[in-house]
This record gives C-alpha cells, structure tokens and sequence, in this order.
C-alpha cells in the first residue's frame, strides 16, 4: 500500500469534513452588494437577455418579425438528436408536431 500523498485527508476526515456543517459566522453566497452589482454589471452587458428570458417589449414598440417561410419540421427534428428527441418523449411523453411562428404578446412573461 502506498503513501497517501502529502497534504491528503485521510478517509475519515474526507468524510467529515465533506459533511460539516458551515460556521454561523460565514456568509452563504454573495452579500446583498456583490448581488446587486453583478446584475447591475450583466443588465449593462445585456449578456444572457433577449427573447425568452422575461424580458418584454416595450409598450408601443413594434415586435421583431421574421420575414420568410418557417422551415419544415423535418428540418428543425434534424437538428435536434435523436437521443434528445427519445428523452423528450420519454420524459414528457411529447413530440414535436408542427412549426408556427407565436407572437411575443402571446407568450407568458
């Protein structure tokens, strides 16, 4: 049996220092102004925001429109794996039928 290597913890003290419980006095998480200065810095940024993420339009500015046909669902089933597609239907017994375009006023926000 070989050495364990230097500044290793033994089985037992792995196994109790992964369970031990934090000390009261150390935050967990950021603080209330690392938070609010990381989403200050990612709303300048706009990374991460668009479509789809709670963002809505404003009142009175037109919605974005895509000119052209939509593609086939053949297609778009292309892109996605197979084993992607057979985890979907597994999961939440669902397949894709058809390709509409759906207006943004008609989403959930």
């Amino acid at each position: 049996m070989s050495a364990p290597a230097p500044g290793a913890l033994s089985d037992e003290d792995a196994a109790s220092a992964s369970f031990a419980a934090p000390d009261d006095d150390v935050p967990i998480g950021p603080s209330e102004e690392e938070e609010s200065a990381y989403l200050a810095e990612e709303a300048a940024s706009g990374y991460g925001r668009g479509a789809g993420f709670g963002l809505s339009a404003a009142e009175g500015e037109p919605e974005a429109t895509f000119a052209g046909p939509l593609p086939s669902l053949a297609s778009l089933q292309e892109k996605i794996s197979p084993a992607t597609l057979a985890l979907i239907d597994e999961l939440f017994r669902a397949k894709f039928t058809r390709v509409q375009r759906v207006h943004a006023k008609d989403l959930k926000s």
